[in-house]
Protein backbone atom coordinates (compact mmCIF):
# COMPACT_ATOMS: atom_id res chain seq x y z
CA UNK A 1 0.00 0.00 0.00
CA UNK A 2 2.67 2.51 1.03
CA UNK A 3 4.86 1.63 -1.95
CA UNK A 4 1.89 2.26 -4.19
CA UNK A 5 1.11 5.54 -2.42
CA UNK A 6 4.65 6.90 -2.72
CA UNK A 7 4.73 6.03 -6.41
CA UNK A 8 2.02 8.65 -6.99
CA UNK A 9 2.64 12.27 -7.94
CA UNK A 10 3.72 14.60 -5.14
CA UNK A 11 0.41 16.46 -5.09
CA UNK A 12 -1.56 13.22 -4.72
CA UNK A 13 0.67 11.95 -1.90
CA UNK A 14 0.36 15.13 0.15
CA UNK A 15 -3.37 15.22 -0.50
CA UNK A 16 -3.72 11.68 0.87
CA UNK A 17 -1.79 12.57 4.01
CA UNK A 18 -3.92 15.68 4.49
CA UNK A 19 -7.15 13.71 4.13
CA UNK A 20 -5.91 11.04 6.54
CA UNK A 21 -4.97 13.68 9.13
CA UNK A 22 -8.53 14.96 9.01
CA UNK A 23 -10.40 11.66 8.78
CA UNK A 24 -8.61 9.32 11.21
CA UNK A 25 -10.26 8.93 14.61
CA UNK A 26 -7.77 11.07 16.50
CA UNK A 27 -4.39 12.72 16.30
CA UNK A 28 -2.59 9.77 17.90
CA UNK A 29 -3.86 7.40 15.20
CA UNK A 30 -2.52 9.68 12.47
CA UNK A 31 0.84 9.98 14.25
CA UNK A 32 1.10 6.17 14.41
CA UNK A 33 0.40 5.99 10.69
CA UNK A 34 2.96 8.71 10.02
CA UNK A 35 5.65 6.87 11.98
CA UNK A 36 4.92 3.62 10.17
CA UNK A 37 4.94 5.31 6.78
CA UNK A 38 8.03 7.44 7.20
CA UNK A 39 10.33 5.64 9.62
CA UNK A 40 9.61 1.93 9.48
CA UNK A 41 9.35 1.98 5.71
CA UNK A 42 12.10 4.58 5.20
CA UNK A 43 10.06 7.07 3.20
CA UNK A 44 11.16 10.01 5.36
CA UNK A 45 13.64 11.26 2.78
CA UNK A 46 10.98 11.15 0.05
CA UNK A 47 8.57 13.14 2.22
CA UNK A 48 11.25 15.70 3.09
CA UNK A 49 12.00 16.35 -0.57
CA UNK A 50 8.32 16.79 -1.34
CA UNK A 51 7.79 19.21 1.53
CA UNK A 52 10.92 21.20 0.63
CA UNK A 53 9.55 21.64 -2.89
CA UNK A 54 6.01 22.38 -1.74
CA UNK A 55 4.79 25.97 -1.58
CA UNK A 56 3.91 27.33 1.86
CA UNK A 57 0.58 26.07 3.08
CA UNK A 58 -1.23 24.39 5.95
CA UNK A 59 -0.47 20.83 4.87
CA UNK A 60 3.25 21.57 4.51
CA UNK A 61 3.43 23.19 7.94
CA UNK A 62 1.30 20.52 9.60
CA UNK A 63 3.26 17.58 8.17
CA UNK A 64 6.58 19.30 8.95
CA UNK A 65 5.44 19.82 12.54
CA UNK A 66 4.43 16.16 12.82
CA UNK A 67 7.74 14.96 11.38
CA UNK A 68 9.86 17.11 13.68
CA UNK A 69 7.88 16.12 16.78
CA UNK A 70 7.87 12.36 16.08
CA UNK A 71 11.50 11.57 15.23
CA UNK A 72 12.68 8.08 16.18
CA UNK A 73 15.29 7.39 18.85
CA UNK A 74 17.91 6.91 16.15
CA UNK A 75 17.59 9.83 13.76
CA UNK A 76 18.43 9.06 10.12
CA UNK A 77 20.32 11.66 8.07
CA UNK A 78 20.64 14.13 10.92
CA UNK A 79 22.28 16.87 8.86
CA UNK A 80 19.53 16.78 6.26
CA UNK A 81 16.85 16.82 8.93
CA UNK A 82 18.56 19.72 10.70
CA UNK A 83 18.52 21.74 7.47
CA UNK A 84 14.88 20.76 6.98
CA UNK A 85 14.01 21.93 10.50
CA UNK A 86 15.85 25.22 10.05
CA UNK A 87 14.20 25.89 6.69
CA UNK A 88 10.80 25.23 8.27
CA UNK A 89 11.48 28.24 10.51
CA UNK A 90 10.66 28.90 14.14
CA UNK A 91 7.07 29.93 13.36
CA UNK A 92 6.21 26.27 12.97
CA UNK A 93 5.94 26.30 16.77
CA UNK A 94 2.63 28.15 16.46
CA UNK A 95 1.17 25.18 14.56
CA UNK A 96 2.16 22.53 17.10
CA UNK A 97 -0.43 20.76 19.18
CA UNK A 98 0.39 21.43 22.86
CA UNK A 99 1.07 17.69 23.24
CA UNK A 100 3.77 17.91 20.56
CA UNK A 101 5.78 20.76 22.03
CA UNK A 102 8.03 18.84 24.43
CA UNK A 103 9.00 16.21 21.86
CA UNK A 104 9.51 18.89 19.22
CA UNK A 105 11.84 20.87 21.47
CA UNK A 106 13.76 17.73 22.42
CA UNK A 107 14.20 16.87 18.75
CA UNK A 108 15.43 20.27 17.58
CA UNK A 109 17.99 20.18 20.38
CA UNK A 110 19.09 16.69 19.27
CA UNK A 111 19.44 17.97 15.71
CA UNK A 112 21.42 21.04 16.79
CA UNK A 113 19.04 23.41 15.02
CA UNK A 114 20.03 27.08 14.72
CA UNK A 115 17.11 29.30 13.75
CA UNK A 116 18.01 32.31 11.63
CA UNK A 117 14.96 34.26 12.74
CA UNK A 118 12.79 33.94 15.83
CA UNK A 119 9.25 35.26 16.07
CA UNK A 120 7.71 37.23 18.92
CA UNK A 121 5.59 34.68 20.84
CA UNK A 122 2.14 35.47 22.16
CA UNK A 123 0.80 32.32 23.85
CA UNK A 124 2.19 30.62 26.94
CA UNK A 125 3.25 27.59 24.86
CA UNK A 126 5.05 29.80 22.35
CA UNK A 127 6.84 31.67 25.15
CA UNK A 128 7.88 28.38 26.72
CA UNK A 129 9.23 27.14 23.39
CA UNK A 130 11.20 30.31 22.61
CA UNK A 131 12.56 30.31 26.17
CA UNK A 132 13.82 26.75 25.61
CA UNK A 133 15.43 27.78 22.31
CA UNK A 134 17.07 30.67 24.16
CA UNK A 135 18.45 28.54 27.00
CA UNK A 136 19.82 25.97 24.54
CA UNK A 137 21.31 28.59 22.14
CA UNK A 138 19.38 27.22 19.16
CA UNK A 139 19.25 30.58 17.37
CA UNK A 140 21.46 32.92 15.38
CA UNK A 141 23.10 35.76 17.30
CA UNK A 142 21.27 38.85 16.08
CA UNK A 143 19.97 41.82 18.01
CA UNK A 144 16.31 40.97 17.36
CA UNK A 145 16.74 37.29 18.27
CA UNK A 146 18.53 38.13 21.52
CA UNK A 147 15.88 40.74 22.29
CA UNK A 148 13.10 38.18 21.80
CA UNK A 149 14.85 35.50 23.86
CA UNK A 150 15.63 37.83 26.76
CA UNK A 151 12.07 39.17 26.72
CA UNK A 152 10.78 35.61 27.14
CA UNK A 153 13.31 34.63 29.79
CA UNK A 154 12.59 37.80 31.75
CA UNK A 155 8.85 37.25 31.58
CA UNK A 156 7.05 38.99 34.41
CA UNK A 157 9.52 41.87 34.56
CA UNK A 158 7.53 44.09 32.18
CA UNK A 159 10.29 44.27 29.54
CA UNK A 160 9.63 44.70 25.83
CA UNK A 161 11.75 43.24 23.05
CA UNK A 162 13.05 46.76 22.41
CA UNK A 163 14.05 47.12 26.07
CA UNK A 164 16.05 43.90 25.79
CA UNK A 165 17.69 44.99 22.55
CA UNK A 166 18.74 48.22 24.24
CA UNK A 167 20.43 46.47 27.20
CA UNK A 168 21.34 42.93 26.10
CA UNK A 169 24.43 42.51 28.29
CA UNK A 170 22.94 43.96 31.47
CA UNK A 171 19.69 41.99 31.18
CA UNK A 172 21.47 38.74 30.28
CA UNK A 173 23.58 39.15 33.42
CA UNK A 174 20.38 39.47 35.45
CA UNK A 175 18.03 37.02 33.76
CA UNK A 176 19.95 34.46 31.70
CA UNK A 177 23.44 33.04 32.24
CA UNK A 178 22.81 30.88 29.14
CA UNK A 179 22.35 33.90 26.87
CA UNK A 180 25.33 35.61 28.50
CA UNK A 181 27.51 32.54 27.91
CA UNK A 182 26.37 32.34 24.27
CA UNK A 183 27.27 35.99 23.66
CA UNK A 184 30.66 35.51 25.33
CA UNK A 185 31.38 32.51 23.11
CA UNK A 186 31.27 34.67 19.96
CA UNK A 187 32.58 38.04 21.18
CA UNK A 188 33.20 39.72 17.83
CA UNK A 189 29.86 38.70 16.39
CA UNK A 190 28.11 39.71 19.58
CA UNK A 191 29.75 43.14 19.50
CA UNK A 192 29.08 43.84 15.82
CA UNK A 193 25.53 42.45 15.64
CA UNK A 194 24.11 43.10 19.09
CA UNK A 195 26.20 45.35 21.31
CA UNK A 196 27.06 48.21 18.96
CA UNK A 197 23.39 48.99 18.14
CA UNK A 198 22.46 48.88 21.84
CA UNK A 199 22.24 51.67 24.43
CA UNK A 200 24.21 49.89 27.14
CA UNK A 201 25.64 51.43 30.29
CA UNK A 202 29.29 52.37 30.78
CA UNK A 203 29.70 49.47 33.22
CA UNK A 204 28.48 47.05 30.56
CA UNK A 205 30.83 48.56 28.00
CA UNK A 206 33.84 48.11 30.28
CA UNK A 207 32.84 44.50 30.93
CA UNK A 208 32.51 43.76 27.22
CA UNK A 209 35.85 45.39 26.43
CA UNK A 210 37.48 42.87 28.76
CA UNK A 211 35.92 39.86 26.99
CA UNK A 212 38.39 37.11 26.23
CA UNK A 213 38.76 36.71 22.49
CA UNK A 214 37.39 40.12 21.52
CA UNK A 215 39.53 41.43 18.67
CA UNK A 216 41.27 44.79 18.66
CA UNK A 217 38.98 45.95 15.86
CA UNK A 218 35.98 45.03 18.02
CA UNK A 219 37.32 47.02 20.97
CA UNK A 220 38.05 50.05 18.82
CA UNK A 221 34.57 49.88 17.24
CA UNK A 222 32.93 49.97 20.69
CA UNK A 223 34.75 53.11 21.79
CA UNK A 224 34.29 54.85 18.45
CA UNK A 225 30.69 53.89 17.85
CA UNK A 226 28.87 53.68 21.18
CA UNK A 227 27.63 56.57 23.31
CA UNK A 228 28.73 56.22 26.92
CA UNK A 229 30.98 57.89 29.46
CA UNK A 230 33.02 56.44 32.28
CA UNK A 231 34.85 58.29 35.05
CA UNK A 232 37.90 56.04 35.16
CA UNK A 233 40.12 53.96 32.89
CA UNK A 234 41.77 52.08 35.75
CA UNK A 235 40.55 48.72 34.40
CA UNK A 236 41.22 49.53 30.74
CA UNK A 237 44.59 48.68 29.15
CA UNK A 238 46.41 51.23 27.00
CA UNK A 239 46.26 48.93 24.00
CA UNK A 240 45.17 48.47 21.26
CA UNK A 241 46.66 51.46 19.51
CA UNK A 242 44.95 53.14 16.59
CA UNK A 243 45.67 55.82 13.99
CA UNK A 244 44.63 59.45 14.42
CA UNK A 245 45.69 62.15 11.98
CA UNK A 246 48.62 60.05 10.83
CA UNK A 247 49.97 59.18 14.28
CA UNK A 248 49.46 56.29 16.66
CA UNK A 249 47.41 56.91 19.78
CA UNK A 250 46.75 54.61 22.74
CA UNK A 251 43.42 53.08 23.71
CA UNK A 252 43.19 55.62 26.54
CA UNK A 253 43.79 58.43 24.04
CA UNK A 254 40.89 57.05 22.00
CA UNK A 255 38.54 57.33 24.99
CA UNK A 256 39.43 61.01 25.38
CA UNK A 257 39.33 61.57 21.63
CA UNK A 258 35.69 60.41 21.49
CA UNK A 259 34.54 61.96 24.79
CA UNK A 260 34.05 58.62 26.53
CA UNK A 261 35.44 60.08 29.78
CA UNK A 262 33.44 62.21 32.20
CA UNK A 263 35.27 65.55 32.39
CA UNK A 264 36.77 66.01 35.85
CA UNK A 265 40.09 67.00 37.34
CA UNK A 266 40.65 63.48 38.67
CA UNK A 267 40.25 61.84 35.27
CA UNK A 268 42.38 64.52 33.64
CA UNK A 269 45.18 64.14 36.21
CA UNK A 270 45.17 60.38 35.71
CA UNK A 271 45.46 60.91 31.95
CA UNK A 272 48.26 63.45 32.29
CA UNK A 273 50.17 60.99 34.47
CA UNK A 274 50.61 58.59 31.57
CA UNK A 275 52.08 58.76 28.10
CA UNK A 276 49.24 60.79 26.63
CA UNK A 277 48.79 62.36 23.20
CA UNK A 278 49.12 66.14 23.55
CA UNK A 279 46.83 66.88 20.62
CA UNK A 280 44.04 64.66 21.93
CA UNK A 281 44.41 66.09 25.42
CA UNK A 282 44.30 69.69 24.17
CA UNK A 283 41.17 69.08 22.09
CA UNK A 284 39.44 67.33 25.00
CA UNK A 285 40.21 70.16 27.46
CA UNK A 286 39.02 72.74 24.92
CA UNK A 287 35.71 70.93 24.43
CA UNK A 288 35.12 70.85 28.18
CA UNK A 289 36.70 74.16 29.09
CA UNK A 290 33.60 75.26 31.00
CA UNK A 291 33.95 72.31 33.40
CA UNK A 292 37.54 73.15 34.23
CA UNK A 293 36.93 76.89 34.37
CA UNK A 294 34.10 76.47 36.85
CA UNK A 295 36.03 74.31 39.29
CA UNK A 296 39.46 74.15 40.79
CA UNK A 297 41.53 71.02 41.26
CA UNK A 298 42.02 69.75 44.78
CA UNK A 299 45.79 69.74 45.17
CA UNK A 300 47.32 67.93 48.11
CA UNK A 301 50.89 68.01 49.31
CA UNK A 302 51.78 65.21 46.96
CA UNK A 303 49.92 66.59 43.95
CA UNK A 304 51.78 66.32 40.63
CA UNK A 305 52.28 70.05 40.01
CA UNK A 306 54.81 69.43 37.28
CA UNK A 307 52.33 67.23 35.42
CA UNK A 308 49.59 69.83 35.66
CA UNK A 309 51.73 72.66 34.37
CA UNK A 310 53.53 70.60 31.75
CA UNK A 311 50.25 69.28 30.42
CA UNK A 312 48.02 72.31 30.59
CA UNK A 313 50.39 75.18 30.23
Amino acid sequence: MLASLFSERKFNILDVFEQLSQSLDNEETFIKFLKAALYRNEYLHVMQVMLEEEAEGDIKIKLSAHILSTLPHKIPEMDRLRIFAESSGSRIISYLDPRQIDSFLTNIERLGVCYTELFIPLTDDEIRAISFIGRKSLYDLTDINVGIVLCCLAEGHNLSVQDCQARPWTLAEIHSPDVLSYMKSEPDRFVSEIFLPSSETADAVLSVLSLEGLSDSGKLAVVRGMFFRTDTLSSVPVEPVSDYNGRSISFHDLFFRHDRIEPSWDSLFAYLSEDYDAGVMSEYVSRHANVYEDSAPLLNAGAPYEIIYAGLF
